[in-house]
């Protein structure tokens, strides 16, 4: 049976999930998704009668309001004021906004959902890569790169160098992990630590959501060296590291937005109709 939806905010990702809901004979309100005119002008016709509102990952921007395609000043608190009762809210990622969502709908943080995680992993590694080579005066192959943290997309990111002929150090901190990463063929060292050093690298990625460098580790790393942050907020870099890193926030959604959209709807899809 058909759902109406309402998207709301967001990058790339949110106008083909809109576009594949629109396609399986949903009815589908926009509001604010960059690339796709609001189907109504207004916030309030946008959720009327809506069952299912989808919301971006991450739901929020630096400032505290959701991120949309045109710089409003949208608030979780708006979106509660015009929900039909019994919707159901789908977001990523809602930190603070969880309260006011979930009092007011069944809220879903689909940033937890593990199929989703996996496949954004693959995704955002697949970008980092190319964020990388676009930015490094040398090759991947024969290039040496340090990835900062064995989780997902740390170790995505680590075969798919070592599979271009990069030389690659991952670092972690427990020892199960420290010898996945030798048996995959790769080279290990500690986070934080960093005990082979840091000056040798041409390119490094930190997928660690905490201070994983010092402002004194961060002198002895090359001028050349391309450094890319993929870790969520505060990230693993001291605050004067200052231009020095690129910021890979969003990859999926900013380089890969068709297919990242498609993931996101795939998987909405298996939790509104579970088999």
């Amino acid at each position: 049976m058909a759902e109406i939806f309402a998207v709301i905010g967001g990058d790339g990702r949110q106008r083909y999930l809109a576009e594949g809901l629109s396609a399986l004979g949903n009815v589908v309100r926009t509001f604010a998704v960059p690339g796709t005119e609001d189907t109504v002008n207004n916030l309030k016709d946008t959720l009327h009668l809506a069952s299912c509102v989808i919301l971006p990952m991450p739901l929020l921007d630096s400032e505290g309001y959701i991120r949309n395609g045109r710089g409003l000043p949208l608030t979780p608190s708006q979106i509660t004021d015009f929900l039909p009762p019994g919707a159901r809210v789908f977001a990523g990622k809602p930190g603070c906004a969880a309260g006011v969502l979930s009092k007011a709908a069944l809220l879903e943080d689909y940033s937890t959902w593990e199929a989703l995680a996996i496949h954004n992993a693959a995704v955002t590694a697949e970008g980092a890569l190319i964020l990388a080579g676009r930015h490094m005066d040398a090759t991947i192959q024969g290039s040496r790169f340090l990835v900062v943290g064995a989780g997902r997309i740390g170790m995505f990111l680590a075969q798919k160098l070592q599979a271009l002929g990069g030389n690659v150090t991952v670092s972690a901190r427990k020892e199960r992990d420290l010898a996945r990463i030798e048996a995959l063929g790769l080279t290990a060292d500690i986070t934080k630590q960093y005990t082979l050093g840091l000056g040798g690298y041409d390119c490094i990625f930190n997928t660690v959501p905490n201070r994983v460098f010092t402002s004194e580790q961060m002198k002895t790393i090359a001028d050349n060296c391309i450094i890319i942050e993929l870790a969520s907020a505060p990230g693993g870099f001291p605050p004067d590291a200052g231009a020095r890193i690129l910021s890979g926030a969003a990859l999926p959604g900013k380089m890969y937005p068709r297919t990242a959209g498609h993931l996101l709807l795939q998987e909405i899809l298996k939790h509104i109709r579970p088999e």
